[in-house]
């Protein structure tokens, strides 16, 4: 509402500032006409010889119709600068409008731009995050892999300790078939001996 008020108001005083020229220009007709209409007078009084009737229309037409005109037009031509001067401020205030706008473009521009840069640090961001994440669940990974290793070695020592006592158990099983093989050997030399 407010940008298209500046506009009818600069219509409006450019039809008034036309309509005020016209009237100028019908006062100007009539005052010719009023000239016209005194010649013609002077010129009936100068045959009839009325000088006194003459002087008496002559100052009755210059004090009322003339000097009647000649005020309208005064006013008019008063009217008319008033409203050019009222134009003229219509369109400095035109030209600020355009002013103000071009500066809220100027603002909403900015604005955009820094949206744009806010949406992709926004987007870096979440790149980044993502990676941060990859790395996180990768890291994740490998400690499940070491853990499962260790695991694996945990139950290879375990094997080992039991094959080793397996191995101490059949070593002291042997030593005692040994001894009962010794006893016996020795028992059978006694009895040859006999």
């Amino acid at each position: 509402m407010d940008d298209q008020r500046p506009g009818r108001t600069l219509v409006n005083l450019q039809l008034r500032l036309i309509e005020s020229k016209e009237t100028n220009a019908e006062f100007s007709k009539q005052i010719d006409h009023l000239q016209v209409v005194k010649e013609e007078l002077s010129q009936n009084l100068q045959k009839l010889k009325l000088s006194s009737k003459k002087k008496a229309i002559e100052s009755l037409l210059e004090d009322r119709e003339i000097v009647s005109l000649s005020h309208q037009r005064e006013n008019a031509l008063i009217k008319q600068k008033s409203l050019a001067n009222d134009l003229r401020s219509a369109r400095n205030l035109l030209r600020k409008f355009k002013l103000d706008i071009d500066c809220s473009e100027k603002s909403i521009t900015n604005l955009e731009e820094q949206c744009a840069l806010t949406k992709a640090s926004i987007a870096a961001t979440s790149g980044e995050r993502k990676e941060v994440l990859k790395d996180i669940e990768s890291i994740a990974t490998k400690a499940e892999e070491q853990r499962l290793n260790i695991a694996g070695l945990s139950s290879n020592i375990n094997e080992e300790k039991m094959f080793g006592e397996r191995l101490k158990k059949r070593d002291s099983e042997l030593k005692s078939i040994q001894v009962k093989l010794k006893q016996r050997q020795q028992r059978q030399e006694k009895q040859i001996i006999k």
